[in-house]
């Protein structure tokens, strides 16, 4: 019997790296199918481009402040999960706020580039 401990790393075991994952606390309906968990892909120029930044950093205040424009965390994560805006209406509060601290980091400048 081996007493040491398992070094094994299983794929279930790794962070999603190329999506944006949050486990809404109430589902929501897409399209008629109930989504528990909003599996988003990773922004690009275009979505950016298109709906705006949806995150205020001001790194000039004491402390920096970073804010979101709900307006635009909306139509982000509805891009960014494929699902309709309307869906995003029926979010409880808590997971909207949630889905827009997710998208949050990718809409930051990289850190010392402020």
């Amino acid at each position: 019997m081996n007493d040491e401990p398992s070094t094994e790393i299983r794929a279930d075991d790794l962070p999603d790296l190329d999506h944006i994952t949050v486990t809404l606390s109430t589902p929501i309906k897409s399209y008629g199918e109930d989504v528990a968990v909003l599996k988003m892909r990773l922004p690009t120029g275009a979505d950016l481009l298109r709906v705006g930044n949806p995150v205020d950093f001001d790194p000039i205040s004491d402390p920096p402040k970073i804010s979101h424009n709900m307006q635009r965390v909306q139509a982000m994560v509805a891009r960014l999960a494929n699902i309709p805006s309307g869906s995003i209406e029926k979010m409880s509060t808590q997971d909207l706020v949630a889905c827009a601290w997710a998208i949050t980091p990718h809409f930051l400048p990289r850190p010392g580039q402020a």
